[in-house]
């Protein structure tokens, strides 16, 4: 009995629910939406440390620019833009090697956004730090003697 309930249930959801999602997606403004995903920028970069000591990062810029808006008009053709805005907090990854202790690479994601042009993005940093074991994550201390 409860099988048939449940069969009954999932098909009157499935019937109700497509033909509704359906109808909800405009396909006249998707095009409007569509946005081109392109890689601007890739470097090193070095950073100063508190303790004076040059840590070497590498940093990757992803944007996703709106089919629909015109970047040149928005002064942003180039790839920098003037009127940034960081949305949230960074997002900190730890990816491990195969061996501990060894070199680990710590990924810090910020996501943003260009007021001026309406593109979003987010700058991806990669370090490599020190781990002794697989069990850290993210940005958590290690006995981290950097990368010089």
């Amino acid at each position: 009995m409860k099988k048939k309930i449940l069969t009954l249930l999932l098909t009157v959801t499935a019937l109700g629910v497509i033909p509704f999602s359906v109808y909800a997606s405009d396909t006249d403004t998707a095009k409007e939406n569509e946005c081109n995903e392109v890689i601007t920028n890739q470097k090193i970069i070095n950073e100063k440390n508190p303790d004076g000591t040059i840590t070497q990062a590498g940093l990757v810029t992803f944007e996703y620019q709106p089919s629909s808006s015109d970047l040149k008009a928005g002064g942003c053709s180039s790839g920098h833009h003037t009127n940034i805005v960081n949305n949230g907090t960074p997002d900190t990854t730890r990816i491990h090697g195969k061996t501990h202790p060894g070199y680990c690479q710590v990924k810090t994601t910020t996501y943003w956004r260009c007021t001026n042009c309406n593109t979003t993005g987010h700058d991806d940093k990669y370090t490599l730090v020190w781990c002794p074991s697989a069990d850290i994550s993210g940005d958590e201390p290690g006995n981290e003697p950097g990368l010089q």
